[in-house]
């Protein structure tokens, strides 16, 4: 009971403090200037030997950091890992060819890199051989754009965006059933039991694998669209996506993380790669493939409430995604929660310290950030997206308000939210019912505008704005 009134009383309070000190954390760690990106310490290091040698984890950690940046309105502190994404197309070429081949086109970056542009695989077998690093830090690159909307930079970053792509369609084998897959393949960190009781964690189509490349392949080929270039290559992109292997449903009704179904229903393991799809891919939507959605609840209902500081993060992000705000703020509570010794055993580590760092053997900001992505997430959501029959080669985004808001804030506002397509968004709302919505447009581009059931399409000029009320009623 008392932990049931904290939730409702004092930690909306607390929710938003830690919301805005994540914002301090990416403007005081990765400034548009800076040489460098934040990284897992931030730039907090003593020493020369630091925690998880204070490098850039490229299977979602160096990724998580930077998941709020556009939404949160930091945009310009994105710059520094968008530059570094950049300069390792170089030495990722040469990885390329030393580990699949000497006339393999395109960059690749395994594992992890760093401030000397690292790019090859580490040495064990369950977390060193995996590759997805390009293709996912190129979402990022893409993201940049979707918010901002600037051709120019757009054009500048095209040809780092098609090299991974070049690189991941060269390496798709095909699978038994036809589809294309990623082989060898892993899921970060993780291992598997066959059915024949043999361990392992090297196999045949990876979910998480397929996934990062169907949304690399998917982001390049509107890349190129927008730019209205390189036709022919875009329709082989967009062939060869729609060839990859969609995730699958499992025994369990899970969504399988292998290329077997061989998923454990009592694994509580941190990384749950296997729903890349979900966030921060947009491939499973509750409305666009319902019964995906319901698989991914099962596999979040296997692996648990608990976790390290950063993989409580990913679950709130999850659950905001499938429109579970309520869920969401157990998980909340559960990162918030106050931890007063510094952590040492991995499993379940969670929680806050006095400082307000994520709690995470023995510290990784990546968790700070995480929570402001999912605070994003519940309250406003811009990831989906729909054919506009008078541009069918134009990205049109689904702007969702409101969309996974928890019972435990009923009244608020959130104002400079971003959103996809080139939109600014102040919201209020009371009661849990949304009250005001003033809409800004700084791209120009036709969007839609979604609140509970209703939907509306809308057009602004650059600089225009939209004031509504409740229900998408104009003011």
């Amino acid at each position: 009971a008392e932990y049931g009134h904290w939730i409702d009383t004092c930690m909306p309070a607390f929710a938003a403090l830690f919301y805005q000190f994540g914002r301090y954390l990416l403007i005081s760690s990765s400034r548009p200037d800076n040489p460098l990106p934040s990284n897992t310490q931030g730039i907090w290091g003593d020493g020369l030997d630091l925690p998880w040698k204070c490098d850039y984890k490229s299977n979602i950690n160096y990724q998580m950091i930077y998941w709020a940046a556009e939404a949160a309105s930091l945009g310009e502190m994105h710059e520094p890992m968008l530059r570094m994404t950049r300069n390792l197309v170089k030495p990722g070429t040469r990885t390329a060819q030393a580990y699949f081949g000497p006339d393999t086109p395109g960059w690749v970056v395994g594992y992890t890199t760093n401030g000397w542009s690292w790019t090859s695989p580490g040495e064990r077998l369950n977390w060193g051989i995996w590759f997805g690093g390009s293709a996912w830090m190129c979402q990022h690159l893409w993201e940049h754009f979707a918010y901002g909307r600037d051709k120019e930079y757009l054009r500048s970053v095209y040809s780092t965006l098609k090299g991974a792509a070049e690189f991941w369609m060269s390496a798709l084998v095909e699978g038994t059933d036809g589809k294309l897959i990623t082989s060898p393949s892993s899921s970060p960190e993780n291992e598997f039991v066959t059915d024949s009781g043999m361990r392992g964690a090297i196999c045949e189509g990876a979910t998480m694998e397929k996934s990062i490349v169907r949304d690399l392949l998917t982001n390049t080929a509107r890349a190129a669209a927008v730019l209205g270039i390189d036709d022919d290559f875009r329709r082989k992109v967009e062939q060869t996506r729609d060839r990859i292997r969609p995730p699958q449903i499992g025994k369990q009704g899970q969504i399988m993380e292998w290329g077997g179904d061989w998923d454990d229903p009592n694994s509580r393991h941190r990384h749950i790669s296997h729903l890349f799809a979900l966030h921060p891919g947009s491939e499973i939507t509750p409305r666009g493939t319902p019964a995906l959605a319901e698989a991914a609840k099962v596999t979040l209902k296997h692996r648990g409430d608990e976790g390290t500081g950063w993989a409580l993060a990913w679950k709130i992000n999850f659950r905001a995604r499938l429109l579970e705000g309520n869920h969401a703020m157990t998980l909340i509570a559960n990162q918030l929660r106050y931890t007063k010794e510094l952590q040492t055993v991995m499993e379940d580590a969670g929680g806050t310290y006095p400082n307000l760092f994520c709690a995470h053997p023995p510290f990784q900001i990546d968790g700070n950030f995480g929570f402001v992505s999912g605070v994003n997430e519940l309250l406003l959501q811009s990831h989906e997206t729909y054919v506009d029959p008078k541009a069918p080669d134009d990205d049109r985004y689904v702007i969702h308000l409101l969309p996974a808001l928890p019972s435990a804030w009923p009244d608020g506002s959130l104002h400079g939210i971003r959103a996809r397509g080139g939109f600014t968004l102040d919201l209020d709302w009371k009661s849990g019912r949304l009250t005001r919505a003033r809409v800004t447009s700084t791209g120009g581009i036709v969007c839609r505008l979604r609140l509970n059931a209703n939907e509306m399409d809308f057009s602004l000029p650059p600089g225009g704005s939209l004031l509504l009320g409740p229900d998408l009623i104009a003011r």
